[in-house]
């Protein structure tokens, strides 16, 4: 047997304590903030009012042109012989314009729908700030 098992400790036996050490108190975890969840919509759900608009505008447009050829003196007759005497003119004009109105109408829809994803992408980003989540999450 060793020696060094045997020998007595250096402090003397009054002053040995037989309490635990008392360990420096942690601080709980910080919780990201609870916040109430947001009501749900569904992506899409645009879509079907942006169809009915464009076919109540087309409807619309049609409507006039009837009531301003059904006004003029010969009403069908004086636009069929305008085209007839005209042809490919007609043609190209119908075609610019129809073209132009459709760009015109694309381009309001991606600006409004784009605005629309950049406020969603703003909140998002604020949410994950407030929450303190990370950004390798992505």
């Amino acid at each position: 047997m060793s020696d060094e098992l045997n020998q007595p400790s250096s402090l003397p036996p009054n002053t040995q304590s037989t309490e635990p050490p008392v360990e420096s108190p942690v601080d709980p975890p910080k919780l990201p903030p609870v916040l109430p969840p947001r009501p749900s919509k569904e992506k899409g759900s645009w879509l079907p009012a942006v169809i009915i608009t464009l076919l109540l505008i087309a409807g619309i447009a049609t409507l006039g042109f009837t009531i301003i050829f059904a006004i003029m003196e010969n009403g069908w007759q004086a636009f069929l012989k305008a085209v007839e005497r005209d042809g490919w003119e007609w043609v190209w004009k119908v075609t610019l314009i129809g073209t132009s109105g459709l760009f015109g109408l694309l381009s309001v829809l991606v600006i409004v729908g784009g605005a629309l994803d950049v406020r969603k992408l703003f909140r998002r980003l604020r949410e994950r700030e407030a929450s303190g989540e990370s950004d390798s999450a992505d």
